[in-house]
């Protein structure tokens, strides 16, 4: 009795969904297989306007900064005259701008997780804007430049970036 009962209900299922197809011809509905449910494909909806990331921002701004200490950094240290018998003054000098650069960026990536593809790109964009606009930041704000250099120094720069023309010498 009950494999003729579950028979009947089989049957009676079948035919509801016979049914149910026949009344929705040329409509998407569900395709119902087994307990799963199939559902068609929808059609590609209008993406959002695409943005930039503020973590690639916040890695450009940072990389800038450090970028512009690591220069300091190198500058004042080799100005100063105990530089050269002092351990941490030998090894700045040693590594330069870049490796101060470096070892921060270093510290910075692995400490707050910047490794991902859009803080990468806006570090890299950042030490690359640095690298090519301090001189121009220089001719902007020279006074904010002698106090973090020297006179000598940010003249030097803003001739060697064609912003300034020489002195002529007699």
């Amino acid at each position: 009795m009950q494999h003729e009962d579950m028979k009947n209900q089989q049957q009676a299922e079948f035919q509801e969904r016979i049914a149910r197809i026949n009344a929705n011809q040329g409509q998407e509905q569900p395709i119902l297989v087994g307990d799963q449910t199939e559902v068609p494909l929808q059609p590609k909806q209008e993406e959002e306007e695409r943005r930039i990331p503020i973590g690639g921002i916040v890695a450009f701004v940072l990389a800038a900064v450090i970028l512009m200490v690591g220069n300091v950094a190198a500058f004042q240290t080799r100005a100063l005259p105990t530089a050269n018998g002092e351990f941490l003054g030998t090894v700045v000098l040693a590594i330069g701008p870049w490796g101060i650069t470096g070892l921060l960026l270093f510290v910075v990536m692995i400490g707050f997780g910047m490794r991902d593809k859009h803080h990468c790109i806006g570090i890299a964009a950042g030490l690359v804007a640095v690298f090519l606009g301090e001189p121009y930041l220089a001719w902007l704000f020279p006074q904010q430049w002698a106090q973090l250099y020297s006179l000598e120094h940010v003249d030097a720069m803003l001739i060697q970036a064609g912003l300034r023309t020489p002195p002529l010498a007699y």
